[in-house]
């Protein structure tokens, strides 16, 4: 009687968990090594359906003593889920908390913004704050994750003292979006810094601090009055002979001075100097008054040129003063005065140099009478007694009438 034979079957659980050697007929007793090899993402659990020397082992053997069937355990390995992030734009900066995570598992996200460069978002899916750089994200399946950025933009600071004269503020420029810019209050004589406004700063009270550009902002350090009650405003005049000044005195601190300069006869008006490099053409001019203060007025005299040299000019009519020739020069000249220059008038007043440097106002109204600025005294012009090669004048500074040829003032 031969030696009996048993048949070892072999087989995968599940079928698609991997393979199995080994199988076949053996003789009674035989040691017979069987293998068992996973599939793609499995892994073996173990031997079952008879004994054999490591039931854990993928590689093992049996005694064979009767007919066995023996089954290779499988189970589908988890890998988990995959998270992927990208950066848009590319250049624009980095991103961590990419990879593979189990079933809901909890991922930490950081965007890193580029220089240049600032985050604005995460976008592919959802996340606890998509807003934040920083944030966080579960993982309940494969995901894709953008960390958007963008270029930073340049904003202007203003930094302004309020009131303006009540100090100063440094700090103002353009910058880039995001930068810390340390600004500083510096009040001037008579005045306390009383704070920021306008914007956020890390210290609202304090003359020196930071603030954050995220937009065109204008800073305002703020300032409170704690000087003298009121104020001198001095006026001087140059030349000293040159005309008259009004408005000079006392006033209350903040008063708005109203301040006039006239000019004599001969003399125009050019601007206000307070000796700093400070001028003000306006005349009557406003004066804000926060302090002691001093202006001068400056004028020119009227430099007249000998009019017989003057070009020939455009022939006009004057209502009252008559024909007159005018030309280039300023000068003018008048069939029944000669040649005069008009100065700081209008069409119904004004001044008159004649060729010797006198001035005479007249008007439409005060015409043929003439004020004469050197002597103080009218004269009059009588058309009755004058002709085209003379003027007839009563003057009454002397009293007497006068003959002048050809036709002028005297």
């Amino acid at each position: 009687m031969g030696i009996p034979e048993y048949n070892l079957g072999l087989a995968p659980n599940p079928l698609e968990g991997g393979m199995v050697t080994g199988a076949g007929n053996y003789e009674h007793g035989t040691g017979v090594q069987i293998q068992a090899i996973p599939a793609e993402n499995y892994i073996f659990l173990g031997w079952s359906g008879g004994t054999t020397a490591d039931s854990t082992a993928a590689t093992t053997t049996i005694n064979l003593v009767e007919d066995t069937s023996l089954f290779a355990n499988f189970q589908y390995k988890d890998s988990g889920h995959s998270l992927q992030i990208a950066t848009e734009p590319t250049n624009g900066g980095t991103a961590t908390g990419a990879g593979s995570y189990p079933e809901n598992a909890t991922a930490n996200l950081l965007a890193i913004p580029a220089v240049g460069y600032k985050f604005t978002g995460w976008t592919g899916g959802t996340v606890l704050s998509p807003s934040s750089a920083q944030t966080q994200a579960t993982v309940s399946g494969n995901l894709v994750l953008t960390a958007n950025f963008a270029l930073l933009e340049n904003f202007t600071l203003s930094t302004k003292p309020n009131p303006a004269s009540a100090g100063t503020a440094s700090g103002a420029g353009q910058y880039l979006e995001g930068t810390d810019i340390e600004v500083t209050a510096i009040p001037a004589e008579g005045y306390t810094f009383i704070g920021w406004s306008g914007g956020q700063t890390a210290d609202p009270s304090g003359l020196t601090t930071t603030h954050t550009l995220s937009g065109n902002t204008t800073l305002y350090a703020n300032f409170l009055y704690s000087g003298p009650s009121s104020h001198t405003l001095s006026l001087a005049i140059s030349p000293w002979d040159a005309g008259s000044l009004a408005g000079a005195g006392a006033y209350g601190h903040g008063a708005s001075v109203l301040i006039s300069a006239t000019a004599r006869p001969g003399y125009l008006f050019r601007h206000w100097t307070d000796g700093a490099g400070t001028t003000i053409t306006q005349n009557p001019a406003s004066i804000l008054l926060e302090a002691n203060h001093s202006l001068t007025a400056i004028f020119d005299q009227i430099q007249l040129t000998s009019p017989l040299s003057q070009e020939t000019g455009e022939w006009m009519s004057s209502r009252w003063l008559g024909l007159f020739l005018r030309t280039g020069s300023g000068w003018i000249f008048t069939v029944n005065h000669g040649w005069l220059y008009p100065s700081g008038g209008s069409d119904s007043s004004v001044w008159l140099a004649t060729p010797d440097g006198k001035w005479y106002w007249t008007s439409e109204d005060a015409y043929p009478w003439f004020f004469c600025d050197e002597t103080g005294a009218w004269v009059y012009y009588s058309p009755v007694d004058s002709s085209p090669s003379t003027s007839r004048l009563f003057d009454t500074a002397e009293g007497k009438w006068t003959t002048v040829s050809p036709p002028g003032l005297p």
